[in-house]
């Protein structure tokens, strides 16, 4: 993982040094995405900078993007008005690529919360979920591998919001589910826990409430995987029985 540049409404700008040349990245309209330009001698960064398992700063500085040789890599992501979009640069002697696609939810494996942003990236998860579910198979799923205080109760957090999930162990995981909807809690330790969330796209907004409620309760993200779950010792099948009747009677 290498940091990655956040620019929004709030922090559009990034003066990054390129060999002897000063270049700015800048969100210059939410509409269209960002633009790149040569930087004025008194420029400065006014972005958010996002270093894994380190936090997310505010950078007033200039930035150096990651060298391999004469290559240079920059990863950006932009929070445009309904939608994120990343844009990965490649600076060689003197040439510039970028590509150019939406941002998914890899853009925030080691997120850590720090309170003062805390609400920008919420605001820019949010708009990711809602681009998975806009392009999701009739299931949703999402795997979060979370750290957080010592006193958190997953379980309570998720059944206060929905009342009405049915409760029971196997091998050891927490399952909450009902028709359409299965939570598997899987807790290694005081501090970490990994959670997968299925749902049938009946319930997307269920799973966007979910997956909002554990981001907002972590200290950390160590992984945040789309379409993805936790392996369950390896039983497939248990998936599938949390969308029917058959996982009461094997609790019983």
């Amino acid at each position: 993982m290498y940091p990655v540049i956040f620019l929004c409404e709030e922090y559009p700008r990034a003066v990054v040094q390129i060999d002897n040349s000063r270049i700015v990245l800048e969100l210059i309209d939410k509409r269209v995405g960002i633009n790149l330009r040569r930087a004025e001698e008194w420029e400065q960064s006014s972005c958010l900078l996002h270093l894994p398992y380190q936090g997310v700063y505010h950078a007033t500085t200039i930035i150096e993007p990651l060298r391999g040789g004469d290559i240079a890599y920059l990863r950006v992501v932009a929070e445009l008005e309904s939608t994120v979009k990343t844009y990965d640069f490649r600076f060689s002697r003197g040439t510039v690529s970028m590509y150019v696609h939406n941002a998914d939810e890899n853009v925030l494996a080691g997120y850590v919360r720090r309170d003062d942003v805390h609400n920008i990236i919420r605001r820019i998860f949010t708009k990711i979920i809602r681009s998975y579910l806009l392009s999701t198979t009739p299931l949703c799923s999402l795997l979060m591998k979370l750290v957080h205080r010592p006193s958190l109760d997953i379980e309570r957090l998720i059944t206060k919001i929905d009342t009405d999930l049915s409760s029971t162990y196997i091998k050891r995981i927490k399952i909450l589910y009902k028709p359409g909807i299965s939570i598997f809690i899987r807790r290694l330790n005081p501090t970490r826990t990994n959670v997968s969330v299925i749902c049938s796209i009946t319930y997307s907004d269920k799973f966007s409430d979910y997956t909002m409620l554990l981001f907002d309760n972590c200290t950390t993200i160590m992984d945040l995987r789309f379409g993805r779950v936790d392996s369950l010792n390896g039983t497939v099948s248990l998936v599938l029985d949390v969308f029917s009747t058959r996982l009461t009677r094997a609790s019983k």
